[in-house]
């Protein structure tokens, strides 16, 4: 599990600086400037967290009246994926 985790945060890594610089390049305009470097990045978290994804979306769907309190044990854990990978990223 551990080989897995410092192969993403490289991955990471690499992903979070191209982003960074992009930013730093293109300070008011990154939102348009950056998409392609942002999307890597979030491509990266959905890969590796993709079963937290899939739970947390399912929860939203199937409670749509009130997704805040019913899924909020899908989204820690989405989270706390996302946080493991960006955590990796920077060490």
């Amino acid at each position: 599990m551990e080989s897995v985790i410092n192969e993403v945060a490289e991955k990471m890594q690499k992903a979070i600086k191209s982003f960074a610089k992009c930013v730093d390049k293109h300070p008011s305009t990154y939102d348009c400037d950056c998409k392609k470097q942002k999307e890597a990045v979030q491509n990266l978290i959905n890969k590796h967290c993709k079963q937290q994804s899939v739970a947390y979306d399912n929860c939203v769907s199937n409670n749509k009246l009130n997704p805040e309190s019913k899924c909020l044990e899908q989204f820690r854990a989405l989270y706390l994926c996302s946080q493991v990978i960006q955590e990796g990223a920077r060490n």
